[in-house]
């Protein structure tokens, strides 16, 4: 006990002479040193038992929002294969289209070529006609 009180007392007599500006110091770096200690023993521990609860329900709530994201990519993907299907099915629906209105006007054409023709050929029977009607006449 007398080993522990000297220290003790050395310490007080030094501190009695030391001023108070001195002792301010001397209190101040003590607890910065503690407060240094307690952070490196805080930071030891892997999980701090106080947040696991909290550390717990992040990762849980982290591997639900990592399945949604999943999901969400897939859905993307699927409802791209479906709008390059139904790219692919208005393409083809425009392309029959166009050809079906080309065909549309090609008959148009090729009925007034045909009406032409039967007017034309119409003309050269009638003028026959009339020119042996006109030589009938004539006789």
């Amino acid at each position: 006990m007398e080993e522990f009180e000297k220290p003790q007392i050395k310490e007080e007599q030094r501190l009695s002479k030391l001023t108070e500006c001195e002792r301010r110091k001397l209190e101040l770096d003590r607890l910065n040193e503690e407060r240094e200690r307690n952070r490196a023993a805080f930071e030891k521990k892997p999980i701090r038992e106080h947040l696991k609860p909290e550390h717990d329900r992040m990762c849980t709530e982290l591997k639900h929002l990592e399945r949604d994201r999943t999901k969400l990519e897939q859905q993307q993907q699927e409802w791209e294969k479906q709008r390059e299907h139904y790219d692919r099915l208005i393409q083809q629906y425009q392309q029959q289209h166009e050809d079906m209105e080309r065909r549309r006007e090609e008959q148009r054409q090729q009925m007034e070529v045909q009406k032409r023709l039967d007017e034309e050929m119409d003309q050269v029977r009638i003028q026959p006609e009339s020119d042996e009607e006109e030589r009938g006449e004539r006789t």
